[in-house]
């Protein structure tokens, strides 16, 4: 929950902190709303890179994951299209619950081999793989929601709030059905 309160604050931050040159990106060429985006994606990416590198010992899937990062974030810097992040933000969503809907009915084993907090329960993975699946998609949906009605600005609020509640909703309810056996683990 940390975790999606901290980069909720980070990328609200830095959209507030590059706001008031909106003005001046424009006539760039330039939106506040991709810059801080892309600022956020590049800053996740680092962040994130050294758990890629504890989980892969494949220097070359990281050198992959790394490329096309890049590929992704320049892109959009390229494009500075504000509907193309809503829509990234979409698409990983569906390919989240695409890769938990697979293991769960394709490769069960698979569960087991995800870097996520439900490897401590052995029978609770089931349950929060479908929560991840139902979390995904519920967020897919108020991200479309957001974007088909909403304002950037509207937008920006459910993309920062949507993960941190269906999170807190996810945890509350697995935590209630299938407690830890060791709470030391968690």
């Amino acid at each position: 929950m940390r975790y999606f309160i901290v980069t909720g604050a980070i990328l609200v931050g830095l959209y507030m902190a590059l706001r008031p040159f909106d003005e001046a990106f424009q006539q760039a060429g330039m939106s506040a709303f991709v810059l801080a985006n892309v600022l956020y994606m590049s800053g996740s990416m680092w962040w994130n890179l050294p758990s890629l590198r504890d989980r892969s010992s494949s220097v070359a899937a990281i050198t992959n994951a790394v490329t096309l990062s890049f590929a992704v974030i320049a892109g959009l810097f390229l494009m500075c299209d504000p509907l193309w992040i809503q829509r990234l933000f979409s698409a990983y969503l569906a390919f989240r619950a695409g890769i938990f809907a697979f293991a769960l009915f394709c490769d069960p084993e698979w569960l087991g081999d995800l870097p996520w907090h439900a490897r401590y329960w052995d029978s609770g993975r089931e349950n929060a793989a479908r929560w991840e699946i139902v979390g995904a998609v519920m967020m897919l949906l108020l991200n479309e929601v957001a974007i088909a009605y909403g304002t950037l600005d509207q937008w920006m609020v459910v993309r920062v709030v949507s993960p941190a509640l269906v999170y807190a909703l996810k945890w509350w309810t697995i935590c209630l059905t299938h407690p830890f056996e060791n709470e030391d683990e968690v």
